[in-house]
């Protein structure tokens, strides 16, 4: 007869979520600070590449996605 153990997956995917946190705010804090403390080279670029995603409406973009993905059924 099959079991599951849906506490110990829950407790699984919740340690994984607090160890991407975690380990993403140890990444983006200094990161954030240096981009807007220090006077970097190529500062306008990255932020251009941070920004980006911003300037584009998303549902056209949800919709192509899902158009994509439906596609590959």
């Amino acid at each position: 007869m099959p079991g599951g153990n849906a506490m110990a997956s829950l407790l699984t995917s919740v340690g994984i979520a607090v160890t991407t946190v975690i380990v993403c705010l140890m990444i983006a804090v200094p990161a954030g600070l240096a981009l807007g403390r220090l006077q970097l080279r190529w500062r306008g670029a990255i932020m251009l590449v941070f920004l980006l995603p911003s300037a584009f409406p998303n549902l056209p973009v949800y919709v192509n996605l899902a158009r994509v993905f439906y596609d590959l059924r």
